[in-house]
């Protein structure tokens, strides 16, 4: 057999069990992006009846492609309906915007839920990595084309007071 026999039979089985390739993917090179690391204080009832809750959280960006920039969002769970109302989180007095991250690469925010109405102490607010809540016609997957679009969310027991 001549090399050039050899190959070609390695290129058809290379079709036929692509497994055997080291290539990823183009799905495999896309970003992926979770909220891990979720902290709270203990939050403070503002004049108007709402609260006030610090959070700190780690963003990371567990895919093989670099993330462009998107918002990280807040709801939480009314615990007698299916209600999930949005509330503000921001941080410097501004919605918290990510500028992009690579992959692996991680960031740690500091900011504040306002806005929240607790029927229990306490609340379980819900962080959202790539949010499009308030946005009338998202893209699909929001901002970020991601590997996994179903774990950008988590949640977080909050005491409110």
């Amino acid at each position: 057999m001549n090399l050039k026999s050899l190959l070609s039979r390695f290129a058809l089985v290379s079709l036929i069990f692509p497994v055997f390739s080291n290539a990823a993917s183009a799905s495999d090179r896309l970003p992926d992006l979770v909220i891990t690391d979720v902290t709270a204080a203990r939050g403070l009832r503002l004049a108007d009846g709402t609260h006030l809750v610090p959070v700190t959280f780690t963003v990371r960006n567990q895919g093989l492609g670099a993330a462009g920039a998107f918002y990280v969002q807040a709801t939480y769970r009314r615990p007698l309906s299916n209600d999930e109302p949005w509330v503000s989180l921001t941080t410097g007095g501004r919605q918290v915007l990510i500028r992009g991250l690579g992959a692996g690469e991680s960031r740690v925010v500091r900011a504040l839920v306002r806005g929240l109405r607790p029927e229990t102490n306490p609340t379980t607010v819900t962080l959202h990595a790539d949010s499009c809540i308030g946005v009338e016609f998202p893209p699909d997957g929001c901002y970020v084309r991601e590997r996994n679009e179903t774990n950008n969310s988590t949640l977080k027991a909050v005491y409110p007071e």
